[in-house]
């Protein structure tokens, strides 16, 4: 269910439904800076090269992005970002790792979450199972968690 590169795919494909980009920013819990990144790679296509600057890539990077998703966005390898990010934080490298885990972590769960509850509504919870690849068991337990986060929120 989630591809390669998911949070880069999952703003692309939401920029080009045509949802909000406050919407994005605060689903994803997304800075304003990565999110106007990640938006212009969208909406333009093209690597944004030079217009990145190190201290793009560091905050996109806290944000929550990969090395290769911000290769990606860059155009170059994921190994000249991890360098760049080895080189600017160097004594503070492991907290910014925990930071970008973390965030990466509730992204990651977000995401999953939005596809599968978008999956069940569409095909039906037996057919979306099947198709998602994963267990039965982990997809009921995705969606039941989902369900009470839906119905939490439009109860309070």
């Amino acid at each position: 269910m989630l591809k390669e590169n998911y949070v880069l795919s999952f703003v692309i494909e939401e920029i080009s439904k045509g949802t909000d980009k406050k919407v994005i920013e605060d689903w994803l819990k997304l800075d304003k800076k990565t999110l106007d990144i990640l938006a212009e790679y969208a909406e333009t296509g093209e690597e944004l090269g030079s217009k990145l600057t190190k201290q793009d890539i560091l905050t996109a990077y806290k944000s929550g992005l990969t090395y290769p998703e911000i290769g990606e966005i860059k155009g170059v390898t994921r190994v000249a970002i991890r360098l760049m990010i080895h080189g600017m934080t160097k004594k503070k490298l492991e907290a910014i790792k925990e930071e970008n885990m973390a965030k990466r972590n509730a992204m990651k769960a977000f995401i999953l979450h939005r596809r599968v509850w978008i999956a069940v509504q569409l095909l039906g919870f037996e057919e979306a199972c099947k198709q998602s690849g994963y267990s039965e068991a982990f997809f009921k337990k995705r969606y039941r968690e989902l369900d009470k986060q839906v119905r939490k929120q439009y109860t309070s």
